[in-house]
């Protein structure tokens, strides 16, 4: 078996020449020598279980990209003049009367169009004393309320909401309760069509109404009480949503591209902070209608904030993050599983491979003796590791930041579409959009529908200057033409009447 030494793997270069100074990592992983200009990973150890991360300090702190995320990466710039640098993971301890609570309310659902009343629901809630604030956690597609806790990458919000002040609760989708109810087989939010959706129409908004009001009544909270939501997948469309129609300050919207209408023409829409993952292979989490979507709240002068999950290492302790008892002798075995396959990560250890789903080797679990439950928190690792499709924990203290501050904007990753230098006319049009851009050269145009859905793509073989498309057959309403140039995507928002 190959043998890896830890420090080797988390840079982006290496050398066997000697480097410019040295980290040292307590209580977490990420110590090594390494060059300036490096992007180094570091990670704090699990925290305890009655116990969150707090921040780094140390005299590194300073060179880190964010210092109160668990993950963040380290630059020291060139000519710095640092030979020897620490940094140390701190931990805070959770109340002890801090508690997770599943209980059965009565609530409301649909099924085949029939309204009916007292139907109990499984509602899963962390609510401080004289809380702050309150979160509404919103599972994606397939998913249950519970997944919110049960997950630790997302139970890690709860317990670093909970530390901060914030209560959270968590319910299932109506079609979690009642099955799927359009025959799409997917057991989902109803976040579509955001431009007519309100609680009277809408059986899932209905019910987080009411379950807000229960709340309000149960801790005798001021009707203004402060309450805020966060969404993975479908989850995130349908925080966005509810936001809005219910009059929540802000949304946490993860990895996905919501609906288009929400964020153009909505009166009551509200600041959403964006937290997109960089490999993300779903086609409900398209990039250029995500940013489109955070350019139109801007446009608007509503606050927003945008972030990338990007790719890290695998490490010897990445897998003790799992609320199943996966142990460090465990995590450290999955890790060197990796090297009995030659090439599934490279000399830095980030993962090669781009989709988990198709291309995960067959049989990879089969030796290490993990439980269901185990292997289905190391396959969610892996996703995060890889900056796939799934939810995650790395910008905890980031929405909690911007719930707090939500006009202060904190992001600090490149955004993914490039400014556009290019005239679109006319807009709003009922036939053809001229499309004229610089000398950059155009490769394709690809037309996604209201709902975010690509309607049309075509291919444009390296043309320069002006560019037409005939839209005149498509029905009114608000499009996006992602445009891939020579170098790099760019993104406009066109109005067919």
């Amino acid at each position: 078996m190959q043998k890896i030494f830890t420090p080797l793997f988390l840079l982006f270069s290496l050398s066997i020449a000697a480097q410019d100074f040295m980290l040292t990592v307590n209580n977490g992983t990420g110590s090594g020598s390494y060059f300036y200009g490096d992007s180094v990973h570091i990670f704090s150890d699990k925290a305890p279980v009655t116990g969150v991360f707090t921040k780094w300090t140390g005299t590194g702190a300073g060179y880190l990209d964010i210092d109160d995320e668990w993950h963040t990466t380290l630059v020291v710039p060139a000519q710095s003049g640092v030979e020897n640098l620490t940094v140390e993971a701190q931990y805070g301890q959770l109340p002890a009367v801090a508690s997770q609570t599943t209980e059965m309310i009565s609530l409301f659902g649909i099924d085949d169009g029939v309204f009916s009343e007292d139907v109990l629901k499984e509602v899963h809630f962390s609510i401080p004393e004289n809380p702050k604030g309150i979160v509404f956690l919103f599972h994606g597609t397939g998913g249950e309320g519970s997944s919110m806790f049960d997950k630790y990458e997302l139970f890690t919000l709860v317990k670093d909401l909970y530390y901060a002040g914030y209560g959270s609760i968590a319910t299932d989708a109506n079609e979690r309760t009642m099955g799927d109810q359009n025959g799409d087989g997917k057991i989902r939010w109803l976040a579509a069509q955001a431009i007519q959706q309100e609680p009277d129409n809408n059986i899932d908004l209905y019910n987080i109404r009411a379950l807000r009001d229960t709340f309000i009544a149960r801790y005798m909270l001021p009707d203004n009480f402060p309450f805020f939501s966060f969404g993975v997948s479908n989850g995130a469309n349908f925080s966005d949503l509810a936001a809005a129609t219910l009059g929540f300050r802000a949304s946490a919207h993860n990895t996905a591209h919501g609906s288009p209408s929400l964020y153009s023409l909505r009166d009551d829409a509200t600041p959403v902070i964006w937290l997109q993952n960089i490999n993300d292979h779903n086609a409900s989490a398209n990039p250029t209608v995500a940013y489109a979507n955070y350019q139109a709240l801007l446009d608007r002068d509503i606050c927003s904030d945008w972030l990338w999950l990007q790719k890290s290492p695998i490490y010897e302790k990445r897998f003790m993050r799992s609320r199943n008892n996966i142990s460090q002798q465990k995590s450290l075995e999955i890790y060197e599983r990796f090297f009995d396959y030659p090439g599934l990560v490279d000399e830095h250890n980030f993962l090669t491979i781009d989709d988990l789903e198709t291309e995960m080797p067959t049989g990879f679990f089969d030796p290490l003796g993990l439980t269901p439950a185990q292997e289905k928190d190391v396959t969610g690792q892996l996703k995060v590791i890889n900056a796939d499709h799934t939810g995650h924990g790395d910008f905890n203290k980031t929405i909690i930041r911007f719930f707090e501050n939500i006009c202060e904007v904190t992001g600090v990753a490149p955004s993914p579409v490039l400014q556009n230098n290019i005239s679109v006319y006319p807009n709003p049009t009922d036939g053809l959009v001229y499309l004229k851009g610089d000398n950059a050269r155009l490769r394709s145009v690809e037309i996604f529908d209201p709902q975010g859905q690509s309607i049309l793509e075509k291919k444009v073989f390296d043309r320069t200057g002006e560019y037409s498309v005939d839209m005149g057959a498509l029905p009114s309403g608000i499009y996006f033409l992602k445009m891939i140039y020579a170098d790099g995507i760019r993104g406009v928002k066109v109005v067919v009447e």
